[in-house]
């Protein structure tokens, strides 16, 4: 979230942003999907805060995350009110992963990393969607009491 705020505060100052396509940015990849859970987790707690002081930051794609877990949760839910209902929530999921799946090979031609691509999308949605909710939920119950 870093990049973003300091973005929106130079801005704010009146400053020009752009993006410098020859310019060679190092960030640090996570080694084990632990750490990288808990970034994604740190992103999307810092999408809320970032939006509490620049509110015009927060785009429409940002909720994305969210409602693939929502979509997820009435998917497994609806496996207790009806299979056929089940079925028919699970085939987009299923179309979404391979998609994934089938794009990751094409690009890196591993099997391994086409088959690591599905659970680290995973958690990317579920860790950003989740550290999303908790800091809306956290910050709106904070500012009730």
């Amino acid at each position: 979230g870093e990049d973003i705020e300091l973005s929106a505060r130079m801005m704010k100052f009146g400053f020009k942003t752009g993006l410098i396509e020859k310019a060679h940015v190092y960030h640090e990849r996570k080694k084990d999907i632990g750490s990288y859970f808990k970034q994604m987790h740190w992103f999307g707690r810092a999408r809320i805060n970032i939006f509490r002081y620049f509110p015009h930051t927060l785009k429409i794609i940002h909720f994305v995350p969210v409602l693939f877990v929502l979509y997820l949760l009435i998917a497994l839910i609806s496996v207790f009110a009806s299979t056929h209902l089940a079925l028919i929530l699970a085939t987009p999921l299923f179309l979404f992963f391979t998609a994934i799946l089938v794009d990751a090979y094409v690009q890196y031609k591993s099997i391994k990393v086409a088959l690591l691509s599905i659970p680290t999308v995973f958690i990317q949605l579920f860790g950003y969607a989740i550290g999303m909710l908790e800091e809306s939920l956290t910050k709106s119950v904070e500012n009730d009491t």
